[in-house]
């Protein structure tokens, strides 16, 4: 999970590291890795800086496609070829790529429309590095480049069933190469892409998701370019297409994108009607503050986005929340200043685990604890006792020996049995959590009837390997990216 959260860059030099340990004889994507880049220093020659550039390029590519599924055990001598003619096109280097393709192959001719297991697929590949003689070559030797998708080949319906490509980081090489060329900002691979015999229908989700890896990579002018070819201006269009360009554009710190997106008449307070964009169901103003980018943060203010603007109950999700969450503290000043809800920033700092941050609240508020978050949405409950029960939930317990100095209850205020901490700690925290707040004072009981459908011993052991599904059903907790246990709260929770 903590590779999701690696730039390109910090996540290919890991990988190299890695790939150069003894780690890679148990692993197969580390052990490829290694073989391309030696492969590739056999054949080219290189030494010294430049070999380590070369590894850095070839690790960035590679480590596009770490969170898809995993490959065989082991890949045959073929596969292994088709990694090499990836590693060949991410260095630009044609004369290998063509040495490659055109080498007298012992099985059946290579598939250049199909994903190679560690980079994508090779026209794609050649698109998003910006390489146009080998994407002009690819499609000569057959690669099709109106490849894409299944989903993404049906019809655009106005944005019906759309998803965007902002789940990738870096030069992805699995969508379209009109998608990848697109976000790379390279203009003449683009044009090639668009003449008559290359182009992607321009009715289709693919094209229009091209549309928005170019608003994603911060390029205006291919943005006009794919929307003359639909015939129609960005605002002419399901608005569904602008606010997400939008988003993309905010996200990637693209001021001039997102400016000229205003003009063209965005919507700056806009909510998404999906479960979540980029971690949040939140705005442009709330993805700004989510990241702690002070300069799109007040960009957007001096623009007139609301910073007390939220649509969703409860109010988790708005800008207040998504900063405090994330501990980015002058922002959450700022908030504040501008009329945001004291309430929902120490909820949204608790559930960060951001103790520095719930300091500076408690002194700023004195009275926090008994305040109520905007909307109610709390079971009536006062916010003080709201968060204590989240922290014991997200197994922090410096943040829940902190609340209790501070006069937080752990006994009284609570209107049902269910709602008491030690009842939370006993279903849905962890044994030791139980135990900590025992010693802060807590009085012990029996669980409520309507608790014990519960399967309690399910919350009170640590689970050593990670899991997918035990994490869901144990209801464990992460913080960047790491599971919260009795082990590694103390690195993380404060972070």
């Amino acid at each position: 999970m903590l590779l999701q959260h690696m730039t390109p860059e910090v996540k290919a030099h890991l990988l190299l590291v890695k790939s150069r340990s003894l780690q890679r004889s148990n692993n197969i994507h580390l052990a490829e890795l290694a073989y391309v880049n030696d492969q590739l220093d056999n054949l080219t020659g290189v030494t010294g800086p430049q070999q380590q550039i070369q590894h850095q390029m070839v690790a960035e590519a590679f480590g596009c496609h770490l969170t898809l599924p995993q490959c065989p055990q082991e890949l045959s001598d073929f596969e292994a070829t088709k990694n090499l003619l990836c590693g060949a096109i991410v260095l630009g280097c044609i004369p290998l790529v063509k040495s490659l393709l055109e080498k007298p192959q012992t099985s059946s001719p290579m598939d250049l429309d199909t994903c190679c297991n560690g980079f994508g697929f090779p026209l794609s590949l050649a698109a998003a590095w910006g390489h146009i003689e080998i994407v002009s070559y690819l499609i000569k030797k057959g690669a099709n480049p109106r490849r894409c998708e299944v989903y993404r080949d049906k019809p655009w319906r106005n944005g019906e069933h759309f998803r965007s490509i902002r789940a990738g980081r870096g030069r992805d090489a699995w969508n379209s190469a009109l998608s990848a060329a697109a976000y790379g900002g390279h203009e003449e691979i683009v044009e090639l892409l668009m003449k008559p015999e290359n182009r992607i229908s321009p009715l289709t989700l693919e094209y229009f998701t091209s549309i928005i890896a170019a608003a994603r990579g911060g390029h205006w002018g291919i943005i006009q370019r794919l929307l003359r070819d639909t015939g129609k201006s960005i605002q002419d269009h399901a608005e569904r297409l602008i606010t997400e360009c939008f988003w993309e554009a905010v996200y990637n710190n693209h001021q001039h994108v997102v400016q000229m997106l205003l003009d063209s008449g965005a919507d700056i307070d806009k909510f998404p009607c999906t479960r979540y964009y980029f971690g949040y169901y939140t705005n442009a103003l709330g993805i700004a503050s989510s990241l702690g980018n002070l300069t799109m943060f007040r960009f957007l203010i001096e623009r007139g986005a609301n910073p007390t603007h939220c649509k969703i109950q409860p109010r988790w999700f708005s800008p207040i929340y998504c900063a405090s969450r994330c501990g980015h503290e002058e922002i959450v000043g700022q908030l504040l200043d501008l009329g945001a809800d004291p309430a929902t920033a120490l909820y949204g700092a608790c559930d960060g685990g951001q103790v520095h941050l719930v300091k500076l609240l408690f002194e700023r508020y004195p009275d926090i604890p008994s305040r109520k978050r905007f909307g109610d949405v709390s079971h009536g409950l006062p916010v003080g006792l709201e968060v204590l029960r989240l922290a014991i939930r997200i197994k922090n317990p410096s943040l829940i020996s902190f609340l209790v100095r501070k006069g937080v209850s752990l006994n009284d205020g609570y209107p049902e049995p269910r709602f008491l901490p030690i009842v939370i700690a006993k279903t849905e925290s962890a044994k030791w959590i139980t135990q900590h707040l025992l010693s802060l004072g807590a009085v012990d009981q029996e669980l409520p009837e309507d608790c014990k459908q519960h399967n309690v011993e399910r919350y009170l052991e640590e689970i050593p390997e990670f899991n997918y599904d035990r994490m869901y059903h144990f209801n464990y907790r992460q913080r960047g990216g790491v599971m919260i246990t009795k082990r590694t709260w103390e690195w993380v929770g404060n972070r």
